[in-house]
This record gives C-alpha cells, sequence and structure tokens, in this order.
C-alpha cells in the first residue's frame, strides 16, 4: 500500500497511525512456503520496513497525486526560471536528458545549484 499525503499534517497524522497499529502491519504475511523466494523477499522488505531501513523508489508519476510535477513539468519550470524558452520549437524536440543538461548548462551559468533550486521548488505550489 503507498500513501501520498498532500500536506505535512495528513502525512504527520498518517505516521502517527501506522506506529500506533504497527503490531498489525508487521510481520508481513505471504502464503506461501517459507522456501519460496518471494517469502523470503518479503520477509527481508518488512525488516527491514520495521527497522525504518527502507527508501522506497517508485516510477514516474507517484508524485503527481501529491501536487508535485511529473519530470517533463520539473524540466519545463527549471527551463523558465532560467530563462529558457520553452515555447521555441526546438525545446519540443529534445529529450529529457538534454533539457537537463542544458537547464544544467544555464544554471552553471547563472552560479545556481541545481539541488537548493528544485528543492525549493517542491515546497511551493506549481
Amino acid at each position: 500500500i503507498i500513501l501520498v499525503a498532500k500536506d505535512q499534517l495528513t502525512y504527520n497524522l498518517a505516521q502517527r497511525i501506522r506506529c500506533q497499529n504497527e503490531p498489525f502491519f508487521y510481520p508481513i504475511f505471504y502464503p506461501g512456503s517459507s522456501e519460496d523466494p518471494l517469502v523470503n523477499d518479503a520477509n527481508k522488505l518488512a525488516e527491514l520496513a520495521h527497522k525504518r531501513k527502507l527508501v522506497l523508489f517508485i516510477g514516474a508519476g507517484v508524485s503527481l497525486g501529491s501536487g508535485l510535477p511529473l519530470w517533463g513539468g520539473l524540466l519545463n519550470t527549471l527551463a523558465k526560471n532560467v530563462n529558457i524558452d520553452t515555447s521555441h520549437s526546438h525545446w519540443s524536440t529534445l529529450d529529457y536528458l538534454n533539457k537537463a543538461e542544458l537547464i544544467q548548462k544555464r544554471m552553471d551559468q547563472k552560479n545556481l545549484e541545481l539541488g537548493p533550486t528544485i528543492a525549493s521548488m517542491m515546497t511551493s505550489n506549481f
């Protein structure tokens, strides 16, 4: 189950409820043999989650429900922030990697750092 919260208060509440009910969530039971590799993998993941040592990497689109942009939207916003004309026909012919490289070069010229710029954008509305 993946839960995406739109704001910090909702996230905090969900975490509190989850922690209060942790015995219910752990261990994870999977109907299968203990010799089944899926059972072993699931148990390892459950143990890591229980120890708070699990980081999830999830695919494109998950951030959309939380109000964050998709990759293309993030690139367009970053480009506009460094005065790249995203309405120009050349921009639409570039793939994401080339767009990101162009943005990075422009940010370097302006002595801007990518990480802090994106972090500040994540706390604002798109």
